[in-house]
């Protein structure tokens, strides 16, 4: 089997409906589909879609990979100088930066200090936030996506 560069994976999400319905031709090789309706993950080969990630360790399969259920989408929000809480009690959450340079923390008023994590654009971090997150972001801003989940 010859090593396979996978340079302009995307990431899809729709029904099972939509999935099945899609014209295939575009879809680059590792491209992965998420099925809201279903809570499918399907990853994109030279077959087509399926529902095994791939091979772990030559014989072990990872395979109908269950994702949990969104609470909520915290739709694209800017960030500034100016800190933004939002409140999300004792859930997991998804913080995407889309763009900029953002600093996070559980402080009622976000810092960028070492208290702070730093995220720049492009960077996903997974984490539980016990009651509020605090973002803040310097100069350039930043554009911001949380997905929260259900437990």
């Amino acid at each position: 089997m010859a090593v396979i560069v996978l340079k302009h994976a995307e990431k899809y999400a729709g029904t099972h409906a939509e999935r099945l319905a899609m014209d295939v031709s575009r879809v680059s090789l590792g491209s992965t589909f998420f099925e809201w309706d279903t809570s499918e993950l399907f990853t994109f080969s030279p077959t087509g879609w399926v529902d095994k990630i791939g091979q772990v360790a030559g014989s072990m399969q990872l395979s109908g990979s269950k994702m949990r259920t969104v609470d909520s989408i915290m739709g694209t929000f800017e960030v500034s100088t100016s800190a933004v809480a939002k409140t999300i009690a004792d859930k997991n959450a998804t913080v995407h930066i889309l763009s900029g340079n953002c600093w996070i923390n559980p402080l009622a008023t976000a810092v960028a200090d070492a208290t702070a994590i730093k995220l720049l654009s492009g960077m996903v971090l997974d984490l539980r936030v016990a009651a509020t997150l605090s973002l803040i972001s310097d100069a350039t801003g930043a554009s911001v996506q949380i997905i929260v989940w259900e437990d």
